[in-house]
């Protein structure tokens, strides 16, 4: 799957325009721990290992536009992670990675509220470091369905008066906050804005 999202700092009011006639889905704790090298070899391309809740997951950065929304391919399958990132070994996946020289760079706790307005998930998250973010999402099969769901999730912010502008992500804050020479990095890779 293909996982289309935008990222959205709420504002006074904000909130309630976004959940107007949305489902309350449910509220769940997430355990994320990011991974990574030293040289940033996976956020430095935009890609996210993490292990939520005790499963790994890679996000990898499709299709770098100018478009404001986020399009990642999703894998949750260890070997076809292993696969992507040319991860080598017998041991566990954790333990193939520290040999492989990858670390934690972010271990973060958040609190999600899910909920649903018609094809759309929303996503509210409030982290452990005192950051809240809300996110809209798509997800598509293919490819070719990505600018649309782009557009959708653009207009669909835009009718509810959202500020669709850049806005930082949980990760990036918390390396904006926390670990200013990675998030340099990053910005210098055009992976995230200064």
């Amino acid at each position: 799957m293909i996982e289309i999202e935008k990222k959205f700092q709420l504002q006074l009011g904000d909130e309630e325009r976004l959940l107007a006639g949305a489902f309350f889905q449910k509220e769940v704790v997430i355990q994320d721990v990011y991974w990574d090298t030293p040289e940033f070899a996976m956020t430095g391309k935009d890609w996210w290992l993490r292990k939520r809740d005790g499963v790994w997951e890679l996000k990898m950065a499709l299709h770098k536009t100018t478009s404001a929304v986020d399009r990642y391919r999703e894998l949750e399958i260890e070997e076809e992670i292993r696969k992507a990132i040319g991860l080598n070994g017998n041991g566990t996946f954790e333990e193939d990675l520290v040999a492989a020289g990858y670390e934690i760079i972010i271990p973060l706790v958040t609190t999600r509220k899910k909920y649903r307005s018609g094809e759309f998930g929303i996503d509210i998250d409030a982290t452990d470091f005192g950051f809240m973010v809300a996110e809209i999402e798509l997800m598509v099969v293919d490819d070719a369905q990505m600018d649309q769901a782009a557009d959708q999730i653009m207009q669909f912010a835009s009718d509810r008066g959202l500020f669709t502008g850049n806005v930082r992500g949980k990760i990036l804050e918390f390396l904006f906050r926390f670990r200013p020479g990675h998030y340099r990095a990053l910005c210098d890779a055009g992976v995230a804005r200064a």
